[in-house]
């Protein structure tokens, strides 16, 4: 929870990954207000590890996916639906107050369109 550390914890350069998360929390300093990153969610031997979970202001919670390519935007729609439901069912958390977040530098047309019929933000930064 808090300032995120990952390239000082790792003591070395940063990866793409890293620099989109510092921008994000520039960006949307209601994310950095109480954060974790890769928290794991299981059912039995399904397991995920979510980039970011952030506790929204307003109340609920968000699920945040970072992804350094477009060409890996459609995992992560299937990623943070998925965690979000695992989310929802290991920690009693109300689906209607959980966010769902894509983070990328870069995404195709279709993604955006396709993300808001499924109800998940795409954020470009």
């Amino acid at each position: 929870m808090g300032k995120y550390k990952s390239m000082v914890t790792h003591g070395s350069k940063p990866t793409v990954e890293d620099l989109i998360t510092m921008k994000l929390l520039q960006n949307y300093p209601e994310l950095a207000n109480e954060y974790w990153t890769q928290v794991e969610v299981a059912d039995g031997d399904e397991i995920g590890r979510i980039d970011i979970l952030s506790k929204h202001k307003a109340g609920g919670y968000i699920v945040v996916e970072i992804k350094s390519s477009a060409d890996k935007i459609d995992e992560a729609i299937g990623q943070v639906l998925r965690y979000s439901y695992l989310l929802a069912k290991q920690r009693g958390y109300s689906s209607t107050n959980l966010q769902k977040w894509i983070v990328t530098p870069i995404c195709y047309p279709s993604h955006t369109q396709i993300c808001k019929q499924l109800g998940i933000s795409l954020v470009v930064i």
